[in-house]
């Protein structure tokens, strides 16, 4: 593992699930549709109804926003961009000379519970 500001840390693939997909989302959950049947008989009398209710599941999403943001912060924590002073140990000295966007993704990533520090 790899010191960074004095931590081991890793991504937390359910919470990074969680983040992305979550329950509460638009697109998952149950619908329910009711379809009603009328039987008719010869003189256009109606002889019964009959009403069904339908529930359907719905697929979870991914939260296309929230992936490009997400996927954008752990490109800046990885030095994508390569514009950071490289130093492996990333002590505390450089923490004043990392970038605005290093911060905010860091920052955020912990946060969210995504990037989790190492037992």
């Amino acid at each position: 593992m790899i010191d960074i500001l004095g931590e081991f840390y890793y991504i937390d693939f359910d919470g990074l699930n969680d983040f992305l997909v979550s329950d509460t989302s638009f697109y998952s959950g149950t619908t329910t549709d009711t379809e009603t049947t009328t039987t008719w008989d010869g003189n256009n009398n109606v002889v019964g109804t009959q009403t069904t209710i339908i529930n359907k599941d719905k697929p979870r999403e991914i939260n296309a926003v929230r992936f490009e943001i997400i996927r954008g912060f752990i490109d800046d924590i990885g030095g994508g961009d390569q514009d950071e002073i490289q130093d492996p140990t990333l002590g505390a000295t450089n923490i004043d000379q990392m970038s605005l966007r290093f911060k905010i993704a860091y920052n955020t990533l912990i946060y969210y519970g995504i990037l989790k520090i190492a037992d």
